[in-house]
């Protein structure tokens, strides 16, 4: 399900807050990231949020303090990173989107601030006709794929081309 709308940023808002409330100092940095920090692009319902820690050692005391959130931990195919994901309500019709999931990635701190996520979610920011372009892509993809774990690799080309000119960009 891919839906257009605002507000997104409450939601991310509510859930840092609980977060830190959850897991207290073990989280030194946050940002919005993933589509729905990209306002009027068309979006899964689930919310990114990026953090950061001091040390990845501490994911076993990550997972037991954010589970209580409905948090679980996955594993994640990149080094160096945790992930974690919380589901959003289901109804007859799909996702509520009044109520997203959210998919939390933590990395640690020295990492933080160069994570491509930023890179990516910064250009679509600032290049309307990209992230437009990105909305039609994800749009399309979910009009053709059977099953949804074909989603994000059907992204891939389109993200690798943003993030080379975003890095452009940046130098």
């Amino acid at each position: 399900m891919i839906v257009q709308r605002d507000g997104w940023n409450d939601y991310y808002e509510s859930e840092k807050a609980s977060l830190k409330n959850a897991a207290g100092d073990i989280f030194v940095a946050f940002e919005h990231v993933g589509s729905t920090a990209v306002a009027g692009l068309a979006t899964k319902p689930v919310v990114d949020i990026l953090t950061a820690t001091r040390s990845l050692e501490d994911g076993p005391a990550i997972a037991a303090k954010i589970r209580e959130l409905g948090y679980m931990q996955l594993p994640f195919l990149t080094p160096n990173r945790l992930f974690f994901l919380k589901r959003g309500a289901d109804t007859a019709a799909g996702v509520d989107v009044d109520r997203p999931g959210y998919n939390i990635h933590v990395l640690p701190i020295e990492r933080f601030y160069e994570d491509e996520q930023i890179l990516f979610r910064d250009y679509l920011r600032s290049h309307p006709e990209v992230a437009a372009e990105y909305a039609r892509l994800k749009c399309d993809i979910v009009a053709r794929i059977t099953d949804y774990r074909e989603y994000t690799p059907a992204k891939v080309d389109f993200i690798r081309r943003v993030l080379v000119d975003a890095r452009a960009e940046r130098r």
